[in-house]
């Protein structure tokens, strides 16, 4: 399963680097599907662009930026370095499948975490089938 990374940076620097990008390239494609996350201001330094994407992407988009903009390569070194670092469980995770969905969750604090009519696995599903909030909230405690 390809390890999922979570590259966050400010608006102004998504910015800067989507402009570095060729219409048609891969690293357009993967930056076009990011999202901005309105965060109040007071919790953080502005709106923050969270793009969700395998490390292989991230790798492409780290070398990408150290070519063409150099501001976003922290940003991507520094998601690239979390999704790398071991993870501690105190416990095996639960996998949770709607019985008439296609998608598996894995935080109990997920909206759509299934309460019932359910299956339940401790196997890691492929990496496409895991619910993206799911993944974020794990990467953020």
């Amino acid at each position: 399963m390809d390890s999922i990374v979570l590259i966050e940076m400010p608006l102004a620097v998504y910015h800067g680097f989507m402009g570095r990008c060729l219409l048609a390239s891969r690293e357009y494609a993967i930056l076009k599907n990011s999202v901005i996350n309105h965060v109040p201001e007071y919790l953080r330094d502005g709106n923050v662009v969270e793009c969700l994407c395998t490390v292989e992407d991230a790798e492409l988009l780290l070398r990408h930026a150290k070519l063409f903009y150099p501001l976003a390569s922290s940003h991507v070194e520094e998601s690239i370095r979390l999704a790398h670092q071991p993870t501690v469980l105190a416990a095996p995770i639960e996998y949770r499948q709607p019985a008439d969905g296609e998608t598996w969750h894995h935080c109990s604090n997920c909206s759509q975490w299934p309460t019932e009519n359910f299956r339940s696995s401790n196997d890691p599903p492929d990496s496409a089938q895991l619910c993206n909030e799911c993944v974020v909230k794990s990467q953020h405690g």
